[in-house]
């Protein structure tokens, strides 16, 4: 279930919490994943308790666990889910042997380990002995960076520009936790120094840990500085949140998801950097996979050599423009918004402004959705006759918001995205819409909440009667191949066309008398949507008088409305 407000994008991509504590207790693997799919999460790196050089003099704490023990116990809590959950094992410079204990506990299946420089400079003798240990394991190394919230004198130790120490242990993978806040521009700039080290010889590769350490205040100037500088960061920057794995703060974690996607909006960070940045890049840097990467050396007087921004939308949105088929009028228009307005590769319909007013960015960014819905298509086993005929709908709404507007323009948003989610499919002369009863029917034992089939009627040609009963019948073996777990308690429909006046004045053998017919009336509600759809769309009540009436239906609708009657619709229902 996902949480209030939270980014639907996130729960699309596999996310990787790197920076996870264990505290008090060892939890159970399924307590931790169940806390983190709460908030999207896949799952991450669990950090074991500390070391005593650690616990004792800094965390306030008793608790006194050698080396072996803290990576036997982290390992017993992540054993069960090797592709999900990654033990690391905390280490101090000053454990006895512990240069010996590090490939001893990478022998026992520790992913990595976990360092804060809590009394010491990481470039003192010991702790470079124990790093060149740790690289010969080919396992990294997490660092704390930054200010040191531990009650001592301690944060000097961890500023940035004591790390260029490292750049020689060849081999060897560590990341910058926090991002060394508030010294984050001494941190960007040594990553500077680390990539350029990276091109002229065998050196330790640099990574930034993103958990936050960052205020709200400071997130903003963090997000911007590290996709704008130009320095090659796509591959080397992590998610993580600095949870507690007994008690995973799903709320805090779905906040910083949440924060960051909106920063990364602003930004314009590409779909494949996201991606990098939440899953693949987590997976590389613990040696999970061998893929090989050539970064990009910043050139010190202009560093703009890399962008994180997504690939050119234009070559896809222009595919789907054809595909479809508008009116040609809308082609001037059309072109000259796809040269001019820019839409991002990481625009999904579930984090979309359905209430945008820029109906030109509305046309671009539905269609480049169009790619992705092909996509969920193909998976299902869902013909592209049945797309097609779904994303005409785009068309149809262009046109009608475009007369009303007076230039090329999408409405009608929320309703199009049923199409895109998909939830929507037109099957013949209907559409049909997966989803909930608005109200309990007694008198069928249906409760509010309870999964339907929504039927919707759109406008295209004339309202057959056969082509209606052929259409529903075929959603019933529609539904039960492509969602047969979709346990649906009927077909519904809640429409102008079910209302009172069309059954008072149309025949009963005409088409619309037929449709209405079709359907057990539950209901009647008060509404003057009828006018909206017998004239132009942006007909009211107050104004039906002012537009022409082009049907008898639609004369006798304006003789009443002038009259000062108002209409209504109806809610009817087919049985499964």
């Amino acid at each position: 279930m996902l949480l209030k407000n939270q980014r639907k994008e996130i729960t699309d991509m596999k996310i990787f919490d790197c920076h996870i504590h264990l505290e008090e207790v060892l939890p159970k693997a399924e307590d931790i994943l169940g806390k983190m799919a709460e908030a999207g999460v896949y799952g991450g790196c669990v950090f074991s308790y500390p070391p005593a050089e650690y616990s004792d003099k800094y965390c306030g704490k008793t608790k006194i666990i050698p080396a072996e023990q803290r990576a036997e116990d982290v390992i017993s809590v992540t054993k069960d889910y090797p592709d999900r959950l990654f033990p690391v094992l905390w280490v101090h410079p000053a454990e006895e042997d512990i240069v010996n204990k590090v490939q001893l506990a990478a022998d026992m299946g520790i992913d990595a380990f976990k360092i804060i420089c809590s009394n010491f400079y990481v470039y003192e003798e010991k702790s470079m002995e124990l790093l060149k240990a740790i690289a010969k394991t080919g396992k990294p190394v997490f660092f704390h960076t930054g200010i040191l919230w531990d009650g001592q004198v301690s944060s000097n130790y961890n500023r940035p520009m004591n790390w260029e120490a490292l750049i020689p242990i060849k081999g060897l993978r560590f990341a910058m936790g926090h991002c060394s806040w508030p010294w984050h521009d001494e941190c960007i700039a040594l990553y500077g120094k680390f990539l350029n080290a990276l091109t002229v010889g065998d050196t330790a590769e640099m990574f930034l840990d993103m958990t936050p350490g960052t205020p709200d205040f400071y997130r903003d100037d963090l997000i911007n500085k590290l996709f704008n500088i130009g320095y090659d960061f796509g591959h080397n920057l992590l998610f993580g949140t600095d949870c507690s794995a007994d008690h995973y703060n799903s709320e805090w974690t779905a906040k910083w998801l949440k924060k960051d996607g909106e920063l990364m909006d602003k930004y314009g960070v590409g779909k494949k950097v996201r991606e990098d940045i939440y899953y693949n890049n987590l997976l590389r840097f613990l040696g999970k996979t061998e893929v090989k990467i050539s970064h990009l050396s910043p050139v010190p007087d202009n560093a703009n050599t890399w962008t994180a921004k997504g690939e050119d939308t234009r070559e896809i949105i222009e595919y789907w423009y054809k595909k479809i088929g508008f009116n040609p009028k809308f082609d001037d228009e059309f072109y000259k918004a796809l040269k001019e307005i820019e839409i991002p590769d990481y625009t999904r319909i579930e984090t979309y402004d359905l209430d945008s007013q820029d109906g030109k960015k509305n046309l671009l960014s539905y269609l480049y959705m169009c790619e992705e819905l092909k996509t969920v298509y193909e998976e299902k086993g869902i013909s592209e006759e049945i797309l097609l005929d779904n994303l005409k709908d785009i068309s149809v709404w262009t046109d009608i918001w475009s007369e009303v507007k007076g230039e090329l323009y999408l409405g009608e948003l929320p309703w199009l995205s049923n199409h895109m989610t998909p939830r929507l499919f037109k099957l013949g002369r209907l559409q049909f819409c997966m989803s909930t009863l608005p109200q309990d029917i007694p008198s069928k034992g249906f409760k509010k909440g309870d999964k339907n089939i929504e039927i919707h009627i759109p406008e295209r040609g004339p309202l057959n009667n056969d082509e209606c009963v052929a259409s529903i019948s075929r959603a019933r073996e529609f539904f039960k191949k492509y969602y047969p777990d979709y346990d649906y308690k009927c077909f519904t429909c809640d429409s102008w066309l079910l209302g009172s006046d069309p059954e008072e004045i149309v025949s009963p053998e005409s088409n619309i008398g037929k449709f209405l017919r079709m359907f057990e009336i539950i209901h009647r509600h008060p509404h003057d949507s009828i006018v909206q759809y017998l004239f132009k769309w942006n007909t009211r009540w107050e104004t039906v008088g002012e537009f022409e009436a082009k049907s008898s239906l639609a004369k006798e609708i304006q003789r009443r409305a002038l009259e000062g009657k108002h209409f209504d619709e109806g809610f009817g229902i087919i049985e499964k």
